[in-house]
């Protein structure tokens, strides 16, 4: 059996797919890469896409980011001469359809499954009793402990990092920190509320009380109670939105206290000064070798439209990059034994920057503790990190298991 190869044959296609960009111009790109690099493929190998295609989660699915990479490497002859064909399963943005999702997934006797669904979870078990090697992102709970069950961000749903006590500190340049969200996310707000000491920062406020969608006076509650606290930065669990918490703020006159978010929502000048903390680098990082790949890629396939408005599409495409490393590491005829074999040696797999440093076994018991941070300045996002490895990485991950 081979071992688990270097991620190291997609920097060259970047640079193929980069020059074709820039020669031919998007649309030139696809049909130029494909036409240089046509190949007699030898026969086929099923990847399953579990994702959310249907519901309200649609929205921020982003599988695109997934295909664009099958995409790019059927562009350049396969895996080992093979081509990559995708069978989609959705998951519909329910509990109970993912389960029916994954069964359908496992019946199409695919070589792997990545799950881009953040309903997946209720699947999880079934997935991890048939066999299939299944690379994920961790977003949602019960990753922990299973033979053939891959997190590309650990099990980050229940073993959380303080790393936003770190940016809080860093980048919103405060100790004191008002800590708010809703009973959605109790378990991880917990972790912080026991390491806060262990991180020096004191909360000066703490409020779980919120709902995860509040109204615009609920926001205008919370940014006079976060002014009147004393705060200088504030932390989320459990709230969808923090860009109009923000907004208040600035107009409360309290500019200086920095929202720290999970999500990318449109940027406004209203809203400047608002901050994101994400596990993996997003497209407004430069200087990112897989951000550049991932860039000129949904675009050379049609995904152009889907960069913008796909704050998840990268981890997709980290996650896809990870099976099919996997899949070259193992090599014909792709067996389920041979792909969890790769898979459970890969070692400091970054998908060439997208994600911090991730190795297995170690990702099937813990979180990650890094997080890209971005800002929004004069009414634009911008990337606060940038480069090959554009991360901040806080102390260690603790379970937020009951």
């Amino acid at each position: 059996m081979k071992q688990a190869v270097k991620y190291t044959r997609w920097s060259a296609i970047a640079l193929v797919v980069a020059i074709a960009c820039a020669a031919f111009g998007v649309a030139g790109a696809s049909a130029a890469t494909k036409q240089a690099h046509a190949t007699k493929f030898k026969g086929s190998v099923t990847i399953g896409l579990v994702s959310d295609f249907t519901g309200d989660l649609e929205v921020a699915s982003n599988y695109q980011g997934a295909l664009a990479f099958v995409d790019y490497v059927n562009s350049t002859g396969g895996v080992d001469g093979y081509k990559l064909v995708v069978k989609e399963f959705d998951a519909q943005s329910s509990p109970t359809a993912a389960v029916q999702a994954v069964r359908q997934a496992i019946a199409a006797h695919p070589a792997g499954i990545i799950g881009a669904s953040f309903v997946i979870g209720s699947g999880l078990p079934t997935l991890a009793a048939s066999g299939v090697p299944t690379v994920g992102d961790g977003f949602v709970a019960g990753w922990t402990g299973h033979k053939t069950l891959f997190p590309v961000n650990g099990d980050f749903a229940t073993h959380e990092s303080v790393v936003d006590l770190d940016i809080a500190t860093k980048f919103a340049k405060s100790k004191k920190v008002a800590f708010i969200g809703s009973a959605i996310d109790a378990p991880q707000q917990k972790v912080l509320e026991n390491h806060a000491a262990a991180a020096g920062v004191t909360f000066v406020l703490k409020d779980f009380s919120e709902q995860l969608a509040p109204t615009s006076p609920e926001y205008l509650t919370m940014a006079q109670q976060i002014k009147a606290s004393g705060a200088g930065a504030v932390v989320d669990f459990g709230i969808e939105d923090m860009a109009p918490l923000q907004t208040d703020l600035n107009q409360l006159g309290a500019s200086n206290i920095k929202v720290i978010g999970s999500d990318i929502p449109a940027a406004t000048s209203g809203a400047d000064g608002l901050l994101y903390g994400l596990p993996w680098a997003t497209n407004y990082v430069t200087g990112d070798p897989g951000i550049t790949a991932y860039i000129a890629a949904m675009k050379a396939n049609g995904y152009g439209a889907d960069i913008a408005t796909g704050a998840y599409a990268p981890i997709r495409w980290a996650q896809a990059a990870l099976l099919v490393q996997a899949l070259e590491a193992a090599g014909p005829p792709f067996k389920h034994g041979a792909v969890v074999a790769a898979l459970s040696h890969v070692k400091d797999f970054t998908a060439n920057g997208i994600i911090a440093p991730a190795s297995f076994p170690a990702y099937q018991t813990v979180g990650g503790t890094c997080d890209n941070v971005g800002q929004i300045v004069n009414g634009k996002w911008k990337s606060l990190i940038n480069g090959d490895l554009p991360f901040v990485c806080g102390g260690k991950s603790y379970s937020a298991a009951p």
